[in-house]
């Protein structure tokens, strides 16, 4: 009985998974991402990653920063009378990176293909892959986010304690971060095969979707901050809060793990990806005889 073309394809697949899993090959993942430039990630491309901070923990701990400002420098504010708060109309913003070097993702290596599944039987076909990381011995044991930060707030005189009487004033601190990813995360990627003739097989990634293990309904991110620079008159270890605050708030873990899905699935990523699994399946194909296809198996197309 002869093979589908979902059958015939997805037995090339499995091959090439095989590949990609087998220590020593030209094509093993872990070694793959790590002399491409994806392990670690950042060292030649400059990323900034800002984050807005409207939590209501985030909001607070923002303005003891600005009343530790306002007790240190009295002159301030026109009256004495006036509290110097957080500015409501503009929330802390946290930025991570800066030049090339300055934010970097690593660990991402330890990476496993559990397989590639093809969805239906007629061109384009629709590829699925799952990509489980963390699980492999000898290799990083969690991926890690690191580099520098700055952190803005503005802050403003109020009489009633809520609201700014007069403009905001900008304060920048920074520093450094390191946030460990912890549990077994995966990755999911689509692709499809567009065209598939004697002597042609054209595939191209169209997106990667990173999910990692949850606690407490955020990502289980661990992060520690070094801070480095901090505004005049704030005291270091409510800045240090300050900082933390921001890193292991709920909503500046779920950003951190959204910008490194926006930067994949950037057109030019894609393309890498596209190119790099071109690779892998010609070299398969190559290695095996399969390639150029022959009449025979293309009589299925």
């Amino acid at each position: 009985m002869s093979q589908t073309l979902q059958q015939y394809v997805q037995q090339i697949l499995n091959g090439v998974v095989n590949n990609l899993n087998t220590p020593g090959n030209a094509f093993y993942f872990p070694t793959w991402l790590a002399s491409n430039g994806y392990d670690p990630y950042g060292k030649n491309i400059a990323m900034n990653w800002p984050f807005t901070m409207n939590s209501t923990d985030m909001l607070n701990a923002a303005s003891n920063i600005c009343s530790d400002i306002g007790g240190a420098n009295p002159s301030v504010c026109a009256s004495y009378k006036d509290d110097y708060i957080g500015d409501p109309a503009n929330a802390p913003v946290l930025t991570l990176g800066g030049a090339a070097g300055d934010l970097l993702v690593s660990g991402f290596s330890n990476a496993l293909i559990q397989g590639m599944t093809v969805q239906n039987n007629d061109l384009p076909l629709q590829i699925s892959t799952n990509i489980v990381f963390s699980t492999l011995p000898n290799l990083p044991p969690e991926p890690v986010i690191s580099g520098n930060f700055s952190l803005l707030q503005h802050c403003c005189c109020s009489t009633d304690g809520k609201t700014c009487d007069l403009a905001s004033v900008p304060y920048t601190g920074a520093g450094t971060f390191t946030a460990s990813i912890v549990g077994v995360s995966n990755a999911a990627i689509m692709f499809e095969i567009t065209q598939l003739a004697q002597g042609v097989l054209d595939l191209q990634v169209n997106s990667i979707n990173l999910t990692v293990p949850t606690s407490g309904g955020a990502p289980n991110i661990n992060t520690t901050v070094n801070i480095l620079s901090f505004p005049p008159g704030t005291n270091t270890q409510s800045y240090n809060n300050l900082a933390a605050e921001a890193f292991n708030s709920p909503s500046g873990k779920t950003d951190m793990i959204q910008q490194i899905n926006s930067v994949m699935n950037q057109p030019g990523q894609l393309s890498s990806m596209t190119e790099a699994l071109s690779k892998v399946v010609d070299q398969y194909l190559e290695s095996n005889n399969l390639y150029p296809f022959n009449h025979a198996s293309l009589a299925l197309v």
